[in-house]
Order: C-alpha cells, then sequence, then structure tokens
C-alpha cells in the first residue's frame, strides 16, 4: 500500500478488502494505534463506506473510543436502512417502466449491487442510475414524473439537452432518493467513443424482486468504473470505493483481458483504464495482470508515473491538493488528453456548463482567491512533499 498514506487511510482500505487472517491481524493492530477517528470516519462517509468500515470493525469495537464507535455505528445503520429503501424503491421504478414496455439497464452502484455484492447494503450509493434506450428516454422521464417523481433541480433544460442524462428526479415519497435516467452511459460532450448496441448486446438480464432488468457485461462494467472515475471525477474523489469495487468485480471471475484493453483503446479510455486499474491494484489489491498495466502504461517517464500515483491517491483520499488549478494540472498529466484522441473535452468543462444553468451565488474575487492560496502555504508544502517522495510504488 502507498507509503505516502496515513494509518487512517490504510484502515479504511484494508477494511474494504474481502477478510482473511493477515488482513484481520493487520486491522486489530491499526485499531490499538492513537488514531484520529474523525478523519477515518470522514473518509468512509466521504467514499460511501461506512457500512462496510462498521461490519469489519464491529469486532475490534472494544479497541475504538467509544463515543466514535457509537458515531460510526450510527451512522451505518442509517445508511443501511436508507439502502434498503433504495432497493425497494428501484424495484417500484422497474416495474412501472415494465409496464410501459421500457427496457432498462442498471448503471454503477446499482449493476454491482445486484450482480458483485451480496445487497445493496454491501454497496452504498448516492444514487440510483439506469439507462434505457434512447428513443425511450423522455418517456421513461415522464412516466416517473408523472407518478410523483419531482425534478430535484429546476430549470437547466438547455443544459440537459446534451447530457447523457436527464434532470435528476427524487422519490415522491419524499426518502430523498435519487434517481437519474441515462440515455446513454458517458456524456455526449466527453471524448469517448461508446457504442451503445454493443452496450445492450452484451448486457446480462438481472432479477430485482420480481422485476427483469440488465446489466452491462463485466468488460463494460470495468470500463464505465475506470471512466467514471479517471474522468467524470478527474480522479479526485471516490478512490477508495473504484478501487474496492474493481478488485470485487474481477473476483467474480476471469476476464477477457485482451478484449478488454482492445475496448478501452476503441473508447479512447486507455489511460483512464491505466490508472483506475493500477491505483485499484495498490490499494485493494485487485487482481490485475501485471502485462494489463504495462500495455495500458502511458507514454511517459516512470518517475512521472510514480510521482502521479503518490499525488493522486493523496488527492482523492485525503483531500491533500491544495487547489483546483493543480487537480487540473495532474489530470492532465495523467490522462494525457492531447494523445488520447480527446480533442478538446475537458472534464471541468461539465460542471462549468452545470454552474452556468445553476449558478450558486456569486463568483470569489482575485484577491480572495489570492489570500486562500496564500494561506493553505502549508499545505501546498505537504503537498510538494507528496508529489516528490523519491521511491518507486507503481
Amino acid at each position: 500500500m502507498l507509503p505516502v498514506l496515513p494509518p487512517e487511510a490504510r484502515l479504511l482500505l484494508l477494511a474494504t478488502r474481502p477478510p482473511d487472517s493477515q488482513i484481520e491481524n493487520e486491522l486489530a493492530d491499526l485499531v490499538k494505534q492513537p488514531l484520529n477517528w474523525r478523519l477515518v470516519g470522514a473518509m468512509a462517509e466521504r467514499e460511501k463506506l461506512l457500512p462496510v468500515l462498521w461490519n469489519r470493525l464491529g469486532k475490534h469495537a472494544s479497541s475504538l473510543p467509544t463515543e466514535e464507535a457509537e458515531r460510526i455505528r450510527r451512522q451505518a445503520a442509517v445508511i443501511e436502512f436508507r439502502m434498503a429503501v433504495a432497493e425497494s424503491v428501484l424495484e417500484g421504478v422497474l416495474k412501472r417502466l415494465a409496464g410501459e414496455q421500457i427496457r432498462v439497464m442498471l448503471l454503477k452502484g446499482a449493476a454491482l449491487a445486484t450482480t458483485v455484492y451480496d445487497s445493496f447494503a454491501a454497496r452504498p450509493m448516492g444514487d440510483l442510475d439506469i439507462l434505457v434506450p434512447p428513443e425511450d428516454a423522455a418517456r421513461a422521464w415522464q412516466c416517473l414524473v408523472d407518478a410523483g417523481w419531482k425534478k430535484e433541480f429546476a430549470g437547466g433544460e438547455v443544459f440537459y439537452e446534451g447530457h447523457h442524462h436527464l434532470a435528476a428526479l427524487v422519490d415522491p415519497k419524499g426518502l430523498g432518493i435519487v434517481l437519474e435516467v441515462h440515455r446513454a452511459i458517458l456524456p455526449p460532450s466527453g471524448p469517448f467513443l461508446s457504442d451503445e448496441t454493443d452496450l445492450w448486446r452484451d448486457a446480462t438480464p438481472v432479477r430485482l424482486g420480481t422485476n427483469e432488468a440488465w446489466v452491462p457485461s463485466r468488460q463494460h462494467q470495468l470500463l464505465h468504473l475506470c471512466t467514471h472515475f479517471a474522468w467524470s471525477n478527474m480522479l479526485a474523489t471516490g478512490l477508495g470505493r473504484t478501487a474496492r469495487d474493481v478488485a470485487a468485480l474481477l473476483d467474480t471471475g476471469d476476464l477477457d483481458w485482451n478484449g478488454f484493453i482492445a475496448l478501452a483503446r476503441r473508447s479512447r479510455a486507455g489511460t483512464c483504464a491505466f490508472w483506475t486499474l493500477t491505483l485499484a491494484r495498490e490499494l485493494a489489491q485487485a487482481a490485475v495482470p501485471a502485462t494489463v498495466i504495462e500495455q495500458l502504461r502511458p507514454r511517459q517517464p516512470r518517475m512521472l508515473t510514480t510521482a502521479l500515483e503518490r499525488a493522486l491517491a493523496a488527492s482523492s483520499l485525503l483531500g491533500a491538493c491544495p487547489s483546483i488549478r493543480m487537480r487540473q494540472w495532474l489530470w492532465k498529466a495523467a490522462i494525457l488528453p492531447g494523445h488520447s484522441g480527446h480533442q478538446a473535452a475537458l472534464p471541468w468543462q461539465v460542471e462549468v456548463a452545470f454552474l452556468e444553468a445553476f449558478p450558486r451565488g456569486g463568483r470569489t474575487s482575485l484577491g480572495a482567491r489570492a489570500a486562500a492560496h496564500t494561506r493553505r502555504w502549508a499545505a501546498w508544502l505537504r503537498f510538494a512533499g507528496i508529489f516528490g517522495i523519491p521511491r518507486p510504488i507503481v
């Protein structure tokens, strides 16, 4: 595991791995250390892994500070209940859309919870994502609105006209369950070449309750994990749960790696796949062959790749990167959009368009931004140390 990560991060990452005697011994040793349990809880909450963490730490609860152990336990119980509700809500959505003869494919957390993990509680998620054939998307969305679902945000019609999903909806019972109806698996404004025909052709049928749905093939699920983390999330958020998902998906059986590499390259997602798989292999012991990593490796000095791995892990898990500009520079240095055939497409353009459609207050002045950078000088120094540690990790 990356040496730049503090014991709190190592604890969280170990708790996401399948249990074995060595990992249990490491966890038992870590919980006895004087850890910052607030940081552990904050990381687990940000990564949507609180129930996963508590289910592994429950047997070690006596070694935790009583107040912190109770706080994590309560939060985990709330999330587990919410996931059970989300599963029930999704069953209702599938039933209603089936009545309209609309095929539904589960994406992201919903697909993984149904095929890779034992339950929705074992794969907590922030919202529900479904894909329908593009010609049925507007009808599916309106069907749910007619059933009482409400738009999460008012307005934004122009933004969603060119987006890969329609305006997010909130469940009609006021439970705060958010649903996104996708008409494409990836943003059309992005750089990727995605063949929805192949996606549906290779999809696998599953049952959720009494309802039938579809999930992407394992190759397409893995590619979606890679592109969502490395492009949509800019390698900056969701690393812990993505590494866990990749490891869990690969544990379900052998993958046609030659086919996956061809798919990633054909989709212009080679560098996205490299970084996601490299970090998942390092942090979650994902069963990614070294030969696959080498075939996907971008053309850059290995010293830079090593430094980027440290910086990206620390930035995503710990929020160590001190500025937005630096995060964008790290992303460009890692993904190499110019060499990946991405043309002018950049992930933060989507955020800019969203903020223009849904403004959230005034723009911070240049002086205020400069003052904030000055106050963060210590964070800059710490980050420079992380980026420059001269020992190999990859």
